[in-house]
């Protein structure tokens, strides 16, 4: 992404407001301006430039470690919406849920329900956000404790083996980096198929093709993490 060479405090708040969506959040302009749109249009055209960035700091809580309050909804509502106006395709995948003693007997495929979602969004954006049929089912099984900056393992899937034998299907799915990877080994019950689900992106290649089984299990690492007790 190209940065921009001047500092945010000669900015107006207005282009301060979409600096920051930008260049330190990393959104593209158009949802930089769907996401200003609908703050103006939810809060009232009188709201100030300083205001509204205020309101956009606030909503974006602490980003560096990946704790939102509350803009990772917006944006992916904005995201979602230009989809459809931009009418980009409707994509079909199928979820396997864990497999459990009720229902390991015969093709565990036959337990898979369908999920729609618009190609460009990744699986645990689905989960977390998609609004198309299927993906509230999703939201039960897959969460995401890190939100989604791959600083945890909480959204580990499974892609079929099928999948990755398919050259055209491998492709577009693409392998874990190195990073993911180290997060995998951390999940629950890994194999060799396993990927983080904010790391796989639904294309139309894959409509009607890809299968993504949920585990058993799930390990977060980050209900761990010590904290000092300064009391």
């Amino acid at each position: 992404m190209k940065r921009n060479n001047f500092s945010s405090s000669s900015l107006s708040p207005e282009n301060k407001s979409k600096n920051f969506l930008c260049e330190t959040l990393g959104y593209d302009e158009k949802i930089a301006d769907g996401v200003i749109d609908a703050l103006r249009t939810s809060l009232g055209s009188s709201m100030t430039d300083e205001a509204l960035y205020d309101i956009i700091l606030q909503m974006a809580g602490r980003y560096e470690v990946g704790e939102d309050a509350g803009l990772e909804t917006l944006v992916e509502s904005v995201r979602q919406e230009l989809s459809r106006s931009e009418g980009k395709k409707v994509v079909q995948f199928w979820c396997i849920p864990p497999v459990t003693d009720g229902n390991k007997k015969g093709d565990i495929k036959n337990n898979a329900f369908k999920v729609h979602t618009y190609e460009g969004m990744s699986i645990t954006d689905t989960a977390k956000y998609g609004t198309l049929e299927g993906a509230s089912t999703l939201s039960e099984y897959i969460e995401c404790a890190c939100s989604g900056i791959m600083a945890c393992s909480t959204c580990h899937i499974i892609i079929s083996p099928e999948n990755y034998a398919d050259p055209s299907l491998k492709k577009s799915i693409g392998v874990a980096s190195e990073d993911e990877q180290d997060m995998i080994d951390l999940a629950f019950s890994p194999q060799p198929t396993s990927r983080l689900g904010c790391q796989v992106t639904v294309d139309k290649s894959m409509d009607g093709k890809l299968y993504v089984q949920i585990p058993s299990g799930v390990n977060n690492m980050m209900d761990y993490i010590p904290f000092e007790d300064k009391s």
